[in-house]
């Protein structure tokens, strides 16, 4: 049975892929870039995305300073999601 802990740590994950995906969607305005991001967890997603079409669109990282400040939400998001990752693993994996 699933605590209150992991339920909670779980929606704050899903809600952070939910964040990621619209913001790749808000700075590409290209959907199969944010199913990319949104699909895969713990920044696999955004990873791809930013090597293969954030690279091309933005060389230099020469971004306008509305997409610099969405995408470096979304990789605070990311942050977020490896901290609730491993407390879900912790407590998974440890014996009280």
């Amino acid at each position: 049975m699933i605590d209150i802990q992991t339920a909670f740590l779980s929606v704050i994950i899903l809600l952070c892929q939910c964040y990621i995906g619209y913001t790749i969607l808000r700075v590409t305005h290209q959907k199969t870039a944010a199913l990319i991001a949104w699909a895969l967890p713990l920044g696999i997603g955004l990873y791809l995305v930013q090597v293969g079409l954030l690279e091309r669109l933005f060389p230099g990282w020469r971004t306008p300073d509305n997409a610099r400040y969405w995408l470096q939400w979304s990789y605070a998001f990311v942050i977020i999601q490896y901290i609730a990752a491993t407390i879900i693993y912790m407590d998974f994996f440890t014996y009280h």
